[in-house]
């Protein structure tokens, strides 16, 4: 292909303009598209399938990438006034949640939590009796059944986008082939859950056991690339503590924890900021009231507050930063890419089940911050869009906060393919090279663990 054009050269392009012959049927047998711990990997060309593709505008869509947040949650912290995690009133507040099993999510034994104090933390489930599916007392940081709806209207939307567009569809409109559609999850159950009820709004008619099979956990936490993975790097975790530093002494931040004092007393003096807001996120998101010692503007002073940490923590103002957070994520989204333009990958479709720092750290890395904390069910779509007269290329971005709704649309730009290559370029890494970035000074302590 031309860079400078975004236009297509490659042998194996031209092929898709020929009948389809035994010829053709031999190409696909020796295309493969791998997957190495869940990271793509190319290995040669092979025609596309042969059925329309849907179109947008004057374009055709050739490939969709979703990075979703999962639906509505129960909250990870705990708050003055509230029910306690584990509690019966937790349970009699928050109702019935559904149980996934330790081996849907890969994992060899039961831990009562995945991290604490993160983002990504959860309290599972560790009653054998009930089987995997079946609704049980919540506990905290799991996917409620608002989330579910969240996530299957979700997949509604992407049908009625992708497979029931007049152009064409991009998938087989009752179940894909396993080469056309790949969906990960982190490994939490709340995750998990959201990609399968997004399955379930785009292919309403198929069996839950279809669609479970489809969602892939292929890394523990810690090798995750979905999110800022300051565990795993030394120099990331470094960088987070000078700018949480930073943002801690601002004059938002210190007039939000004061009145968080004044109103909840000496028991939030040991609270972040993001994990005092975590809970009255979580009501909101519900449409449940806040407790009667909280007002609006305390709530919507800790949401103000906890997204510019996470903007500022994932690299607004340092690339270093942008790099080590998204730098293994973009490379993997831009692998498949290139694959779609060469023509060397019949995936349509890639769906990656994750959380707000995700969709946050992808927004930052491409410098479309929304400036708002993420609701549940966001999402940020990625779709390759190639021009019906020229065949140049070209990559829209489209953010939803929250179901994607007319009027929810936070970011929507369309660029050049060689507009997002020259973006993309200056954070991309591969494991090696991550590996080596993430590593100290020799006689340099590993910084104490984040927590946000």
């Amino acid at each position: 292909y031309s860079s400078t054009a975004g236009r297509v050269m490659a042998p194996c392009h031209a092929a898709r303009t020929a009948a389809v012959t035994c010829a053709a049927a031999v190409v696909a047998r020796f295309a493969s598209y791998k997957h190495a711990r869940g990271r793509s990997e190319i290995t040669c060309c092979s025609d596309t399938a042969q059925r329309p593709f849907p179109v947008r505008g004057g374009f055709d869509i050739v490939l969709v990438q979703v990075l979703h947040r999962h639906g509505a949650r129960t909250p990870i912290a705990s708050f003055p006034g509230l029910p306690a995690a584990s509690s019966p009133e937790f349970a009699a507040h928050w109702g019935q949640c559904r149980k996934v099993s330790e081996a849907e999510l890969g994992v060899a034994a039961v831990t009562s939590k995945t991290g604490a104090n993160t983002l990504t933390s959860e309290e599972r489930v560790s009653s054998c009796s009930d089987p995997a599916g079946s609704y049980v007392p919540c506990r905290a940081g799991q996917l409620t059944p608002l989330g579910e709806q969240q996530l299957q209207q979700l997949g509604s939307f992407m049908r009625s986008e992708y497979l029931e567009n007049p152009g064409g569809s991009l998938l087989a409109p009752d179940f894909p082939s396993n080469d056309e559609l790949k969906v990960v999850s982190t490994m939490t159950s709340r995750t998990f859950r959201s990609a399968v009820s997004l399955l379930q709004g785009l292919f309403p008619q198929a069996l839950e056991a279809d669609v479970k099979r489809l969602v892939e956990i292929p890394r523990n936490p810690m090798e995750e690339i979905l999110f800022a993975n300051h565990a795993r790097c030394d120099r990331l975790r470094q960088l987070f503590h000078e700018e949480k530093a930073e943002v801690d002494k601002a004059l938002l931040s210190t007039s939000t924890r004061l009145q968080l004092i004044a109103d909840l007393g000496a028991r939030t003096e040991g609270m972040t900021l993001i994990a005092a807001g975590d809970p009255l996120r979580a009501l909101k998101g519900h449409g449940k009231p806040l407790p009667p010692t909280v007002s609006a503007k305390l709530s919507e002073d800790l949401d103000a507050c906890g997204h510019e940490l996470v903007d500022s923590v994932m690299g607004r103002h340092n690339l270093e930063m942008r790099r080590l957070s998204t730098g293994l994520l973009l490379a993997d989204m831009n692998e498949q890419i290139n694959a779609a333009v060469q023509g060397c990958s019949r995936l349509r479709c890639m769906v990656r089940s994750a959380h707000d720092i995700s969709v946050c750290g992808l927004l930052v890395a491409l410098g479309l911050p929304a400036h708002c904390w993420p609701g549940f069910g966001s999402s940020v779509l990625i779709e390759l869009l190639r021009e019906r007269t020229s065949g140049s290329f070209h990559v829209r971005i489209c953010c939803y906060d929250g179901v994607p709704q007319l009027g929810q649309v936070v970011v929507d730009v369309t660029v050049p393919l060689t507009s997002w290559r020259e973006t993309v370029a200056p954070l991309l890494l591969d494991e090696t090279q991550y590996a080596i970035e993430c590593k100290l000074p020799p006689g340099v302590p590993s910084p104490a663990a984040h927590h946000w």
